[in-house]
């Protein structure tokens, strides 16, 4: 079939298939980046829980060993946690939820520390942030898991992807 076609023909049909491969290549690359980006996103975010984890190891140590009481130990951590930032922008930060849904420390909502929020913080894509969250530690075997969310910024009120990393 090749044979028959005239030499402007081949000529258009190798550019074509040239072209063709480097369009195949660039969406192949483009897509590889993007996931490199993503797992990127995910050791970040893996890596901030577990620093945050331990500062508040330090503050459970100094209780146990006497040196703060309980409830300094907590509040020092809840203190320790609330200033963390991170992100390109820095506008990610860590916030507390026990297993029942209740705020221990959110950074931009200290008045619902203590509540429950199962059912109050809707999801933009339908569902319940809390209980996903919450869903998502309790349902990992090792109690950490990623969780994808619609939900805006703070100071905003359009809901943006999020992926968020759970640990108890």
């Amino acid at each position: 079939m090749f044979r028959s076609l005239s030499f402007k023909q081949k000529i258009f049909a190798l550019g074509g298939t040239a072209v063709l491969a480097m369009v195949l290549m660039a969406v192949l690359a483009l897509n590889l980046v993007s996931r490199y980006i993503e797992d990127g996103r995910r050791a970040e975010l893996v890596n901030v829980v577990r620093a945050a984890q331990t500062q508040v190891e330090g503050f459970r140590a100094k209780a146990q060993a006497g040196k703060m009481s309980e409830a300094d130990a907590q509040e020092a951590a809840k203190e320790a946690l609330r200033s963390i930032r991170y992100g390109d922008d820095g506008k990610d930060y860590v916030y507390v939820w026990d297993l029942e849904g209740r705020s221990v420390m959110h950074p931009f909502k200290p008045d619902w520390a203590g509540q429950s929020m199962l059912g109050k913080i809707p999801d933009g894509a339908g569902g319940d942030l809390i209980t996903r969250l919450v869903q998502g530690a309790k349902d990992s075997k090792d109690g950490q898991s990623f969780v994808s969310a619609m939900f805006p910024r703070p100071g905003q009120n359009e809901p943006v992807d999020k992926l968020q990393y759970v640990a108890r």
